[in-house]
């Protein structure tokens, strides 16, 4: 009866982890983003929307928050649930119109392999988003040193 009783106990009191199969060949495959809802350019998003970012594996629960970044500047919420990352603002949204996710190279699996590229996600919470571009070229005749460029508003 004891061990009938012991074995309910571990049983019950065991949890599971959300963690990759072992075993198999070595993953070298970089994870992508397969799905994002809203999607980006979306407008008319409340206050309290969520973002949610799927992609094709799971994802190293430790490299997400550092490669998140809200422009402009606003406490986020990140929740993971395997392949799932979901955004939402602590209090809401910035004030301003339009506020940009930047999703950096730093996301990664289980086995250390990082996003081949980055994305930004942008979103307005009004009925519009500017459409407006900006076009050019840059000449660089050192490949050592390249160039930077920025945007400012001033």
């Amino acid at each position: 009866m004891i061990k009938y009783i012991f074995l309910l106990v571990l049983v019950f009191s065991s949890c599971a982890v959300q963690a990759p199969p072992s075993g198999g060949e070595e993953d070298t495959i970089s994870p992508y983003i397969m799905e994002v809802s809203p999607v980006s350019g979306s407008m008319s998003l409340s206050d309290k929307d969520n973002i949610e970012i799927i992609f094709n594996e799971m994802i190293d629960p430790n490299s997400i928050k550092s490669s998140i970044e809200i422009y402009p500047d606003v406490e986020i919420k990140i929740n993971r649930y395997g392949k799932k990352i979901i955004i939402k603002p602590k209090d809401t949204w910035p004030m301003d119109d339009i506020f940009k996710i930047k999703v950096k190279r730093g996301i990664a699996d289980y086995f250390g392999n990082k996003l081949e590229s980055g994305k930004v996600l942008t979103y307005s919470k009004s009925k519009n988003i500017s459409d407006g571009f900006i076009e050019g070229k840059i000449f660089n005749n050192d490949n050592i040193n390249p160039s930077t460029i920025a945007l400012y508003e001033i």
